[in-house]
């Protein structure tokens, strides 16, 4: 009966006379809950390697290949590498206070120290070159101290590399890039409310914050007013897209006079791209994406017109070629302002900070 029912079955079957429906198949729809979250945390991943790993991946070749710490804090200076640390750096200090990051930052004074040494050594390396380049005539003693001191400086960074095992197989940087495998990422829908609030929040803080223009360096000075306004500028590049530049439907009349930049502020005007599938992005005016990047370069250059006549004049103090700072600031600064137009940096900074007060960038940030 079976055998019967059997071949009866088949008959029919190969006739066409029974059929089955195919199943339904929607194109890249993930067939489980499973299988969405899976998606959702490789895409995770993906972002947190291209926005953190991948950047200090750049500096681990040097690091692993160079035979002495010296060979590599040469290689490291002859390049901006600064600006691979200063990407990953930002993201630590944005994300700082959030509980899924406390392994993710808890190595950022690793790479503060990293990113000194180095600005120290490179700085150093370059005042020479500067004093060169302005054709600046300065005693012959004190041109030797600057090159002394920067060779100091590289030993400074080389001694650094050394005593923290950044150098050769497995080295710290390699140790470093390990752990941040095991961070567990949020969503960009999770992150995007923070990531509002905390770029409010750094706008706020800068406007409350007391101030001295008379001031070059320290906690309240001009470097302080640039640093802070440049990390936010940072930031918005470093989550390389998740921070979406939008055009504004009408530039504020009061930004609008500072949303024209030259040709040196490229390096901020690359707005921030991604290779991979943003589901959700967090927009920022580009007007006052513009605006910050001005500003940053406005102070930038009034900071290194400072710093040039500091630390010139600390040199010359310190090669003993004038009796005593007095005499040598004597000298300087009327010597600064006839060869490169150097203009006193506390009023230049003056004028651009009220000029920023009173475009009220800070205010419509983000």
């Amino acid at each position: 009966m079976l055998m019967r029912f059997t071949l009866l079955f088949v008959t029919l079957l190969f006739s066409g006379q029974i059929t089955f429906a195919a199943p339904k198949v929607v194109a890249s729809q993930p067939c489980s809950l499973l299988e969405d979250l899976f998606t959702n945390s490789r895409n995770r991943e993906a972002i947190f390697y291209e926005r953190v790993t991948a950047p200090l991946e750049n500096i681990l070749p040097i690091l692993r290949s160079s035979k002495s710490a010296k060979e590599a804090a040469i290689a490291l200076t002859s390049q901006d590498y600064r600006a691979s640390i200063f990407k990953v750096e930002a993201l630590m200090r944005f994300y700082g206070e959030e509980k899924w990051a406390k392994n993710f930052t808890r190595y950022r004074p690793q790479l503060k120290g990293f990113e000194d040494y180095l600005g120290w050594a490179k700085d150093a390396q370059e005042l020479p070159v500067t004093v060169e380049k302005y054709k600046l005539k300065i005693p012959t003693e004190t041109v030797q101290y600057l090159k002394d001191d920067a060779v100091a400086k590289m030993n400074d960074f080389s001694k650094f590399l050394d005593e923290g095992h950044w150098i050769g197989e497995g080295n710290t940087m390699d140790r470093l890039l390990s752990d941040l495998k095991k961070v567990k990422v949020p969503s960009q829908t999770e992150t995007a409310a923070y990531v509002l609030d905390k770029l409010a929040e750094e706008a706020k803080a800068i406007r409350k914050k007391k101030l001295d223009m008379n001031t070059l360096e320290g906690s309240e000075g001009i470097h302080e007013l640039r640093r802070r306004l440049r990390w936010i500028l940072i930031e918005v590049n470093a989550h390389r897209g998740q921070i979406e530049i939008v055009q504004d439907a009408k530039i504020p009349k009061a930004i609008e006079p500072f949303t024209h930049v030259g040709e040196e502020s490229k390096k901020y005007l690359e707005y921030p791209k991604t290779e991979l599938k943003l589901k959700q992005t967090v927009p920022f005016k580009e007007s006052n994406y513009l605006a910050l990047t001005y500003f940053v370069e406005r102070l930038g250059d009034i900071k290194d017109s400072g710093e040039l006549h500091n630390k010139v004049l600390e040199a010359l103090v310190k090669s003993k070629a004038y009796a005593s700072e007095k005499a040598a600031n004597d000298w300087l600064t009327p010597y600064l302002k006839s060869k490169i137009e150097w203009k006193d940096y506390a009023t230049e900074a003056k004028k651009a900070y009220e000029d920023l007060i009173k475009s009220k960038l800070l205010e419509s940030i983000p």
